[in-house]
Formats: structure tokens, C-alpha cells, sequence
């Protein structure tokens, strides 16, 4: 990752066997990465350890975006709810006259 995480995982392995001795259980997971715009019958299963010192970045690059998203979402509403009092404005004034 560009933000200071060396890798997400730590070891791999073909088999969860292989990592059973240098990894927990619970951080042991499958590689997909590695089978992005292949075939499936050309795809490769293999496991990695994860790498938890990745996590609390992980967690910061996603909470920074969805803050993003909840701040354009309000300006959003905002924008919508002014445009229906335009719009209401503008239907009485029209018919007034």
C-alpha cells in the first residue's frame, strides 16, 4: 500500500496447513488478488497470513471516503430541498400571473 503498509500479507502458502504453524487461524486468508482477470480454470488457490498492522490504515483511507460521500450527500439534500422551494415559488408566481 502507498501508505506506509509494507504488504497485506505477511506468508503464504498453497494449503491453510502451511501457515498453520506461523499464523492464527482467524487471520488466515484466500488470495484473490493473484486470480484478478484470469480464468477460472487457470486460477490458483493459494492463503496468506494477513497483515494486521495494515488494518487501522485500512480503516482510515475508508472512514476519510465515506465522510467524503456523507458530506456531498448533505450539500445534496440541501441543494434538493431549495430547489423544491424554488420550484414551489416559481409554480405560484407563474399562476398568479
Amino acid at each position: 500500500m502507498d501508505h506506509g503498509c509494507s504488504g497485506k500479507y505477511l506468508s503464504y502458502g498453497d494449503h491453510m496447513a502451511d501457515l498453520a504453524g506461523s499464523c492464527q487461524k482467524v487471520n488466515v486468508a484466500r488470495v484473490w488478488e493473484d486470480n484478478k482477470d484470469i480464468l477460472v480454470q487457470d486460477q490458483k488457490e493459494s492463503f496468506g497470513c494477513l497483515n494486521l498492522d495494515c488494518c487501522a490504515q485500512v480503516d482510515q483511507i475508508v472512514q476519510g471516503r465515506f465522510a467524503m460521500v456523507q458530506v456531498a450527500c448533505i450539500f445534496m439534500v440541501i441543494y434538493a430541498i431549495l430547489f423544491m422551494m424554488n420550484l414551489q415559488y416559481m409554480s405560484k408566481t407563474i399562476s398568479r400571473y
